[in-house]
């Protein structure tokens, strides 16, 4: 029996991955001040001007508003933006959006790949394998979060797809061992952290993983491999590693007020880690936002072989809980989810097939609801409303502090600080 997803099948999930994002990517820019920030950073780098933001909405270090970001975004996706840019302002063009949408089929590609590899470690052939790469790919294509991250020029989506390949090249390479395949690895892991900053964290996991099963020289290659390639992002960006300033403050916004004093207690520390602990888990457990990956994907921990998805999650869900001063489990949560996914479809369809009789039908119903659940919530970013570009701005002279510096940098091509008091972009 077939122990491998069929191509026409894995399309299909693609398709089915693409087919809510393609209006709310193309019916205009969908703007917010990460995607300014990303794309003011990759005109830069195109017009020559290094990786420097024209605007100053952060004040914990004096000087002018066009500055070296380094410090404040992973440089790996604006980098990569900045292929697809021109240095001239003005909004955005929908079509660099295209790029969020590539990144999601690839997400749910690979999403299909680690799904087929669970379930052949669970003893599912041929239809069931085929049902649980359907399910596993279409849970990650349609997870609200990521389709939402994914309509918008955030980094989310290109630090999934390092993470998923991280992992599924893992499996991989214990099968087929070799160079090319370590170095593949190596390459995921290393760069995971410059797209999005928790990805570091999947280098301890990953390499205790293979030091564990006994690949103590794999491991150590990777270690090297990964060194190798830090070592060169550091010496080119001058910043051991980024938003390292969110551990000096209590909130985030307290960093956008000017002349604001960094500094937090220990019960601050406390309690806000204790909130993200539990806005995590409550988005989690939500099935609109989640469908039932996390209760499936719980009661899968037993089931040896499959572990390291569950082992990754966890440790890129603490990554984020511990930094005190963010909360948005909206977007912390797309890469621990998508790799609970695989393990939750499989869970389902081993279920099913262990019960036999009455009980057949409650999973039949959990399959129904594990679908419609997140086809509905991914359905309602194409239901969603778009607000509109806006109009003409006039650039003022000097560096002008705005409520508003985003669109003004964006349209007008000139520097701009954050007026005092305006903590977001209206």
């Amino acid at each position: 029996m077939r122990a491998r997803p069929h191509p026409w099948l894995v399309a299909l999930v693609v398709l089915l991955a693409l087919a809510p994002r393609v209006a709310p990517a193309l019916r205009g820019f969908n703007f917010s001040p990460d995607a300014a920030e990303y794309l003011l950073i990759a005109r830069s780098l195109r017009s020559g001007q290094g990786f420097t933001l024209p605007i100053r909405v952060r004040f914990t270090r004096p000087g002018p508003a066009r500055h070296e970001a380094y410090a404040e975004r992973a440089p790996l996706y604006p980098w990569l933006l900045s292929a697809l840019v021109t240095p001239e302002p003005g909004w955005p063009s929908p079509l660099l959006q295209l790029s969020g949408l590539a990144l999601a089929a690839l997400a749910a590609l690979l999403a299909c790949s680690l799904s087929a590899e669970v379930a052949r470690r669970r003893g599912l052939r041929g239809p069931p394998l085929q049902l649980a790469v359907l399910l596993g790919g279409l849970a990650v294509g349609w997870l609200p979060f990521l389709v939402r991250a994914s309509v918008h020029l955030w980094a989310e989506p290109l630090g999934l797809v390092l993470a998923l390949g991280a992992v599924r090249l893992a499996w991989v390479g214990d099968e087929r061992p070799g160079p090319a395949l370590l170095l593949a690895q190596a390459l995921c892991l290393g760069l995971a952290r410059f797209a999005r900053p928790e990805g570091w964290i999947l280098v301890p996991v990953l390499l205790g993983w293979h030091w564990a099963a006994g690949q103590r020289r794999r491991a150590l290659l990777l270690a090297g491999g990964v060194a190798a390639l830090n070592a060169i992002g550091v010496a080119l960006t001058g910043v051991l590693a980024p938003q390292l300033e969110l551990l000096q403050t209590r909130r985030f916004e307290d960093l956008m007020a000017p002349g604001a004093e960094l500094g937090v207690s220990a019960s601050q520390v406390a309690q806000g880690i204790a909130r993200n602990a539990w806005h995590q888990l409550r988005d989690a457990c939500t099935p609109k936002h989640a469908g039932l990956i996390l209760p499936l994907a719980i009661l899968g921990l037993r089931a040896p072989g499959a572990r390291l998805l569950p082992l990754a999650a966890g440790a890129l869900s603490l990554a984020t809980v511990i930094v005190w001063s963010t909360d948005d489990p909206s977007r912390f949560l797309i890469a621990p989810l998508a790799l609970l996914a695989p393990l939750g479809a499989v869970e389902l369809l081993v279920r099913w097939r262990r019960h036999a009789g009455g009980r057949r039908w409650l999973l039949a119903l959990a399959l129904g609801l594990w679908l419609g659940i997140l086809g509905h919530g991914a359905g309602r970013t194409w239901r969603g409303r778009h607000a509109p570009p806006p109009g003409p701005i006039p650039a003022q002279p000097g560096t002008p502090a705005l409520a508003d510096p985003w669109r003004y940098a964006l349209v007008t091509g000139r520097e701009a600080t954050l007026a005092e008091g305006a903590v977001e972009a209206p």
